[in-house]
């Protein structure tokens, strides 16, 4: 079965705002982590099949099943992965376990539903060892954590871009293992599993470097950075640096092998209005970690995290398609969002702004994703799109 365009996003778009609603309704009951584990594992379950029956008109799905196809026929040799084969050239992990998914005779909705599952298992149990982390006094649990993320981002990493679903999934994981057990080499492992799935997945490495390295960091230095970061934007200053700092990042890459900003050496950069999700996202990622900022190391090395993605987006909004590489640092606003329910009181004005501004992302996603005069289709979401 495959459903219809419209029927796909208005499921996901329904679901997805009753869900993020009943985070705040059961706060009100005794918490049961066991129940709330069981009910997330069905949820993750549940989106992945959903994932797997989304049409062939959602953004990316069909150069997957082109990929799908024509893997079976590649013979992966050391020199083919990088000369012969360019489709594998950086990417090798995804290609990989493409075809080798194609050789056991699956189809590709089956495909599509074991990447979704991987992504979203990666990304959640990942998020879920961050949180406890950085809050030693409570257990967090699947439903919630997977919940957040679907309003996130879960509609882009496990519908469309599977690539950078993989990497993100993997970085996480990574990150988490570090934090709550300190295995630097396995850690590291995954992280390289990462680039494989993306190349992008380097930007871990600085990532897990910013956590390492002791740095001090406080909530004036992110008040700092979150000031500066408005200021850029609504001054429109990196539109004439954005040409000089794609080249620099296009030299750095291509000395080490990977090619993740050669597609953004092309881009159109100037002036010109700066995008109004570029605005949101700016504002709002620092307005949550500002709201929610919590006065230990723990949280500031997330807080880090988050404050380095608001600054390059800042610095970088010229690039077309370069927020990809920022959602690998603003993926980190889950575990800070994730903390705050938690441990908040209810009743809070300013919390209760912080809530309805996180829930904005999911428009945001539709806004990315949903293409409906592309593919023919009516327009359902007119007044968000």
């Amino acid at each position: 079965m495959i459903v219809s365009y419209n029927l796909f996003y208005i499921v996901f778009f329904v679901s997805a705002s009753f869900l993020y609603i009943s985070i705040f309704v059961k706060r009100y009951f005794k918490e049961h982590s066991k129940v709330n584990d069981v009910l997330g594992i069905i949820l993750i379950c549940l989106f992945s099949v959903w994932a797997s029956l989304r049409p062939f008109t959602v953004p990316d799905t069909s150069n997957y099943l082109g990929i799908f196809n024509v893997l079976d026929k590649i013979s992966f040799t050391f020199e083919g992965i990088f000369s012969r084969v360019k489709i594998v050239d950086s990417e090798f992990g995804f290609s990989y376990i493409t075809k080798y998914l194609r050789e056991q005779g699956i189809s590709f909705r089956l495909y599509l539903f074991i990447m979704a599952i991987i992504i979203n298992i990666t990304t959640v149990i990942g998020i879920k060892f961050i949180c406890e982390y950085i809050d030693k006094k409570h257990k967090y649990d699947y439903f919630t954590v997977f919940v957040l993320f679907l309003i996130f981002l879960g509609l882009h990493n496990f519908n469309v871009a599977l690539r950078a679903g993989l990497s993100i999934g993997f970085g996480l994981f990574a990150i988490g293992i570090y934090l709550k057990y300190e295995k630097l080499l396995i850690s590291c492992l995954f992280i390289i599993l990462s680039m494989l799935f993306q190349s992008m997945g380097i930007a871990f490495i600085l990532i897990l470097l910013s956590i390492i390295l002791p740095i001090k960091f406080k909530k004036k230095h992110f008040i700092i950075i979150w000031c500066v970061s408005i200021a850029l934007v609504v001054l429109r200053l990196p539109g004439f640096l954005a040409l000089y700092i794609v080249k620099l990042l296009g030299l750095l890459t291509s000395i080490i092998g990977v090619s993740a900003f050669n597609q953004y050496l092309d881009a159109t950069v100037g002036g010109g209005s700066v995008p109004i999700n570029i605005i949101f996202r700016v504002f709002t990622l620092g307005f949550i970690t500002w709201i929610a900022y919590r006065n230990d190391k723990r949280y500031a090395k997330i807080a880090l995290i988050v404050s380095l993605g608001i600054f390059a987006q800042a610095i970088c909004y010229p690039l077309e398609g370069l927020y990809r590489v920022m959602e690998y640092f603003f993926m980190f606003i889950i575990p800070i969002i994730a903390i705050d329910i938690k441990n908040s009181r209810k009743g809070l004005v300013k919390k209760d702004l912080e809530y309805l501004l996180y829930y904005v992302f999911l428009i945001m996603q539709i806004r990315l994703c949903y293409s409906p005069d592309e593919v023919g289709q009516e327009n359902v979401f007119y007044l968000i799109t």
